[in-house]
């Protein structure tokens, strides 16, 4: 999650969730909907930078990626 919140920031120059603190940050993140992206299902699948940066920075746990390896897989296919 935490590689997935720097990603994205360094690619944008701004964070996922922007607010000027971090109850406004945590608020906002609270409300956005939850959009499930998971890695691609075949390996011939492709999925864009921004599809696997979303994809580790899930609202829900269970939707984020296990491990690093996963992540290195999905960004190899980018």
């Amino acid at each position: 999650y935490a590689a997935g919140m720097v990603l994205h920031e360094c690619l944008t120059g701004a964070t996922p969730f922007p607010r000027d603190t971090p109850r406004g940050f945590l608020a906002r993140k609270l409300e956005t909907p939850r959009v499930r992206s998971g890695p691609p299902r075949r390996s011939t699948e492709r999925r864009t930078l921004a599809d696997v940066v979303a994809w580790m920075i899930a609202v829900d746990a269970e939707d984020r990626p296990t491990s690093a390896s996963a992540v290195g897989l999905a960004l190899s296919r980018v």
